[in-house]
This record gives structure tokens, C-alpha cells and sequence, in this order.
């Protein structure tokens, strides 16, 4: 299982609203919804050629987290990262790598780093 965190790297929080519209936009997003969890304000999953990613705004609502399988876990930080149109940054749960999502980072480089240091 892989996780990456992704955050705003101007630092600004983001909206319950934003989050949930933007997994309602992506493809193959199912069961968004408003978490009862503490931990998660939103979440949805997304089913994508026999992968999958649950994807949550942390309910401190600074950082999104991505959990499922390598490859699914990949396209959607770069899918939601259009749909939410700011400068993205994402880390892994141990804090080896640190990129802004777009700007020289391809997804294949996302999912080398990803495969090296978050599994």
C-alpha cells in the first residue's frame, strides 16, 4: 500500500467544498462524502483499471491524503492537482522526497520516487 500526502505550497487550507467538488469531477470517483471519521473531512475512492486510491482532505484541512496502489495512487496526485489548479506539493509518510507536483516532475518521476521510498 502507498501513501502520499499533498499540500498547498503557498500554505493555504483547503475547502471542504473544493476538495469534494474536485472528486466529483475526477473519473471513476465513487462514495464522496463527507467523512464521519475525525481524521478525514472528505474522501472518495477512485477505481481506475483494476487499481485503486482513496483520497482525503485531513480534516486539520491543510493536507490531502493518497492511499491505494502505486499507480493509481500517481495519476490521481497529477489528476487532482489540474482539477485544483495550484501549486501542489507532495510528500511520502516518511519525509524522503519532497516535489512541487508540475513544474519538472513527470508522473513516471513521481512513480520512481514513490516505488524507492514510500513503500
Amino acid at each position: 500500500m502507498t501513501e502520499v500526502l499533498v499540500y498547498d505550497d503557498a500554505k493555504i487550507s483547503f475547502t471542504v467544498s473544493e476538495i469534494e467538488q474536485s472528486l466529483r469531477s475526477m473519473q471513476n470517483v465513487k462514495n464522496v462524502r463527507k467523512s464521519p471519521d475525525v481524521i478525514a473531512a472528505v474522501e472518495g475512492v477512485r477505481e481506475q483499471d483494476g487499481g485503486m486510491a482513496i483520497i482525503r482532505l485531513i480534516s486539520n484541512r491543510n493536507m490531502i491524503s493518497l492511499q491505494g496502489d502505486l499507480e493509481s495512487v500517481a495519476q490521481s496526485t497529477f489528476e487532482l492537482n489540474k482539477l485544483l489548479k495550484k501549486k501542489l506539493r507532495v510528500i511520502d509518510e516518511g519525509y524522503n522526497f519532497d516535489f512541487v507536483i508540475g513544474d519538472s516532475l513527470t508522473a513516471d518521476q513521481l512513480r520512481i520516487a514513490i516505488a524507492e521510498f514510500g513503500e
